[in-house]
């Protein structure tokens, strides 16, 4: 731990104004070069394009898993979104560096969803198609690659063992999907997919009251209504879906920029 820093200090001393919302991105941005493994991580993702987000994120789950470990016997992560395998390698690197005994579950499609390289084609397309027009708006293409030899390439980078990844191939919304975590329930779970509301809303349906009492739920892209002016804000659209997160027994301890990060405190009627 640096400097005995810990997520309860921080979540103590948190107030979502400009001031400490500004102060604590810029803090956590630095503190990365302190810990040279996350240090390390985030340049080989930087240089590589393996991913988005910001460098503050590395320094917030470094504290997020020592406090689950603390609270936790064997912790169970989940990624909805998991694009070129930033966040998982991530985890993984920082449970080997702090022992700590992690299962980590990835759910993506390892596919791509390019738009059309002509933006004049994009553009017709756009005119008639309305959820063509929501994709490009909010981010959701992405060029064809093989993910899966891309994610398993990060992990050998760093010594990290890709197979004791689960992974769940397929759309965070799908059936099938859904029915392969059902019964399950995890100490964090991390939302970076679909950025529509639509595709935001049924995630948090489907998957926040899957967060055991205690743990997390981090939403990605979600600080779009939060005041700051230094750092990316996130869309509206997943911010707006974000609002119904309270009445599902969460509460919101800490944002890190475009990050908000709820802990749910208590069981609902929703969980019966």
């Amino acid at each position: 731990m640096l400097n005995n820093d810990c997520l309860t200090q921080r979540v103590n001393a948190y107030q979502n104004t400009l001031e400490c919302n500004e102060s604590l991105y810029s803090e956590f941005t630095q503190l990365v070069a302190k810990v040279p493994f996350l240090e390390n991580h985030r340049n080989h993702i930087e240089a590589n394009d393996l991913g988005f987000g910001d460098r503050a994120f590395h320094y917030m789950w470094l504290l997020l898993l020592q406090y689950i470990a603390d609270k936790f016997p064997h912790p169970k992560f989940l990624e909805i979104g998991v694009y070129k395998g930033q966040v998982i390698s991530l985890w993984a690197l920082i449970a080997s560096q702090l022992n700590i005994d992690i299962s980590i579950t990835a759910i993506s499609p390892l596919r791509g969803n390019p738009r059309p390289k002509s933006p004049l084609v994009a553009l017709s397309i756009a005119l008639f198609n309305t959820k063509f027009r929501k994709n490009l708006r909010f981010g959701n293409f992405y060029d064809n690659e093989d993910y899966l030899s891309i994610i398993s390439n990060l992990f050998e980078s760093f010594d990290l063992d890709f197979t004791k990844i689960r992974m769940i191939k397929g759309y965070s919304n799908d059936e099938l999907v859904i029915q392969q975590v059902k019964d399950e329930k995890f100490s964090v779970i991390y939302i970076d997919g679909d950025h529509t509301f639509e595709g935001v809303t049924q995630d948090i349906n489907n998957y926040a009251l899957k967060v055991e009492k205690g743990g997390f739920l981090v939403m990605d892209d979600a600080s779009y209504y939060l005041p700051s002016k230094s750092f990316w804000k996130g869309h509206e659209t997943v911010s707006r879906a974000c609002k119904v997160i309270p009445s599902l027994g969460f509460t919101n301890v800490l944002n890190v920029g475009h990050n908000r990060i709820y802990q749910r405190l208590e069981y609902t009627e929703h969980d019966s």
